[in-house]
C-alpha cells in the first residue's frame, strides 16, 4: 500500500525529535526495483552529529510500523532445481557424476 507506506514514513519523521520540521520532511517514491518499491525519506537534522543515531532510530521505527501495518519488506527469492546427471565414459561400465 503506497499511501500507507508514505504515511508511516512521514509520521516517523514528524515524531523524531532530532529533525527540524521546517522545511518539512518529504517522502519520494523513487522507483520500482526487481523485488521492491523504492522510497526515499528526506529530512533535515538539528545537529549533524546525530546523523547515524537518528538514521538508526528512524529505520527501527519504520520497520516496526510497517510490520504492524502488515506491510512486508520484500526479499528476492531464488529457486534452485537440482537434477541427478550421470556422465558416461567411453569404456563400458564406467560412470561418474556430472559434478566432477
Amino acid at each position: 500500500d503506497l499511501e500507507k507506506t508514505k504515511e508511516i514514513l512521514e509520521t516517523a519523521a514528524a515524531d523524531e525529535g532530532s529533525l527540524v520540521q521546517h522545511p518539512a520532511p518529504s517522502v519520494l517514491f523513487r522507483g520500482l526495483g526487481d523485488s521492491s518499491l523504492d522510497f526515499e525519506l528526506r529530512c533535515y537534522l538539528r545537529d549533524v552529529d546525530t546523523m547515524l543515531s537518528t538514521q538508526s532510530d528512524l529505520l527501527f521505527r519504520i520497520y516496526v510500523d510497517l510490520s504492524k501495518a502488515g506491510i512486508e519488506i520484500p526479499f528476492p527469492q531464488r529457486d534452485v532445481n537440482l537434477r541427478d546427471l550421470t556422465v558416461k565414459h567411453d569404456k563400458p561400465g564406467q560412470e561418474r557424476s556430472g559434478t566432477e
